[in-house]
């Protein structure tokens, strides 16, 4: 839950005040956290983006204004770096797979509207 990564992180802060924490975890949980932590005057394009959906193997970088980690609370956060594997390669989005099979320079399907196979 939001709670527990919170917790972990309060937790964490508290051995060295590192200046930064990873968080490795998966869904909902993360996405919730995010959710939790933005401020709404905060809000960007790229938490715009994360809220609609935060997909395996994304990963979001999160600036706080706290001086400890002990301060970490909701609406403290601004989402800074947000990116999905389909950013990272193209190939890997949904727009990939709407393209017909010729396009993508493989062997098309007989229904093939463009009647190439590649």
């Amino acid at each position: 839950t939001p709670e527990t990564i919170v917790e972990v992180l309060i937790a964490a802060g508290r051995e060295d005040e590192p200046e930064a924490i990873l968080v490795i975890g998966h869904n909902p949980g993360l996405q919730e956290t995010l959710l939790n932590l933005v401020a709404p005057a905060r809000e960007n394009a790229l938490f715009k983006e994360a809220a609609v959906k935060f997909p395996t193997a994304a990963f979001a970088v999160l600036e706080c204004k706290i001086d400890s980690w002990a301060e970490l609370k909701p609406r403290c956060a601004t989402l800074a770096h947000f990116s999905r594997p389909r950013d990272l390669a193209a190939e890997l989005g949904p727009a990939h797979l709407r393209r017909p099979a010729c396009v993508q320079g493989l062997q098309c399907a007989p229904q093939c509207a463009r009647g190439s196979n590649g």
